[in-house]
């Protein structure tokens, strides 16, 4: 139709749902909405949007309550139809029952398309009891205008065309799919053919040849950014291509794209295995042998140290070892008691210039006298006595 129709209130469009939606469909379409409008969705300091989200969602409350009862969405429907089939009639220019007939009125809406055009809405009217002016009249299943068979015989007629389609689509494609299993196809290129070296190569070899397309495909060598793009990733299967085959991974990556066979797995594995065991030996030596030569050199210079201290001691403490002590004792003795001499004449020399400065003070003030009187139980002399 050219031009659309809208009634309110529309429940249906309330819980975004056709009119011929089952209570399933009423109820996931009210979950829908009331999550998504709920008052507590929206923050509550926007008091325009709460009262919005307040408003729509007591609209939906009260169109599921209508939808999701049978009697009362019967008797909505009925009401929904022919506020449809009032406003088909004004939008027609039909103002009114005067001089029409019911039966007039009745050829009309079937020849414009109603009955078509309910059924697009999702409510048909076929078999319904419409009311008009205090006239009830429905409509037959027979009835229709001869546009609508015609119209109906299209449609039948593109829905065979578009399933002979979709057939032929279906039967070109099942071709397509056998011709591309039947053919021979390219296989991608293996980890061996990226290092260009044979499927039983060692692991020295294969490092060698990973060092060496390192060399020849690095990035840096490349003039171009498309070719550093393309050695970039050259780089990138390189290395990928060397840390499968040079770990236990290669033989499950032998197993899916060379031999296939089991025996050669398990054999992969075990030798695998083995050089880890080897590796693991090979450390557990060479860390006894470190801590073997670690303690032989800790040995020898022990050794140095205790030779070097018998040479002293039998050097200074000879013969005459306790004349030399106790000289080197009167000599340390004798020099501190002249440094504490020196030090406390310097202090108390300091200390009598600071009485004469301030002998006033212990003559006029008897806290400064008490406060020197316990200050001289800890340096050993009396600030004001000096004075």
């Amino acid at each position: 139709m050219a031009f659309s129709i809208r009634i309110k209130p529309d429940y249906y469009e309330r819980l975004r749902v056709g009119k011929n939606a089952s209570p399933d469909m009423i109820k996931k379409g009210f979950h829908k909405v009331a999550l998504k409008y709920h008052p507590d969705k929206a923050a509550r300091t926007d008091l325009r949007t709460v009262t919005a989200n307040e408003t729509v969602f007591k609209s939906c409350q009260e169109a599921y309550e209508v939808l999701i009862n049978p009697k009362k969405r019967r008797r909505y429907d009925q009401w929904l139809t022919e506020a449809y089939m009032h406003k088909y009639l004004e939008l027609k220019g039909f103002a009114g029952l005067t001089t029409t007939t019911i039966q007039d009125v009745r050829k009309l809406l079937r020849d414009e398309g109603f009955i078509e055009y309910m059924e697009d809405v999702g409510l048909p009217v076929t078999g319904v009891l419409l009311t008009l002016g205090g006239n009830n009249f429905t409509f037959t299943e027979s009835e229709g205008s001869d546009t609508t068979r015609a119209d109906k015989s299209i449609k039948s007629h593109q829905k065979n065309q578009s399933s002979s389609l979709k057939k032929w689509l279906i039967f070109w494609s099942i071709v397509a799919l056998v011709v591309y299993l039947i053919l021979p196809q390219g296989k991608p290129p293996t980890y061996y053919d990226i290092l260009g070296i044979p499927v039983n190569a060692t692991t020295s070899e294969i490092k060698q040849a990973y060092r060496v397309k390192r060399q020849e495909h690095h990035p840096d060598k490349t003039s171009s950014e498309k070719a550093a793009k393309e050695a970039h990733l050259m780089m990138l299967e390189l290395a990928e291509a060397h840390e499968v085959l040079s770990s236990e991974r290669r033989c499950n990556y032998d197993f899916i794209h060379v031999h296939r066979n089991s025996e050669q797995r398990r054999d992969c594995h075990n030798m695998f295995l083995q050089q880890e065991r080897n590796r693991q030996r090979e450390d557990r030596e060479a860390r006894d042998t470190n801590r073997q030569e670690e303690n032989a050199h800790r040995r020898r210079e022990s050794q140095k140290l205790d030779d070097a201290l018998r040479e002293l001691r039998n050097q200074y403490l000879g013969e005459t070892g306790i004349e030399v002590v106790h000289r080197h004792m009167e000599t340390v003795v004798a020099l501190s008691a002249s440094a504490a001499v020196s030090i406390r004449s310097g202090v108390v020399e300091r200390m009598v210039r600071l009485g004469e400065a301030y002998h006033w003070i212990c003559s006029k003030d008897p806290v400064m006298r008490i406060a020197s009187f316990v200050a001289s139980r800890f340096v050993g002399f009396d600030l004001c006595a000096l004075a």
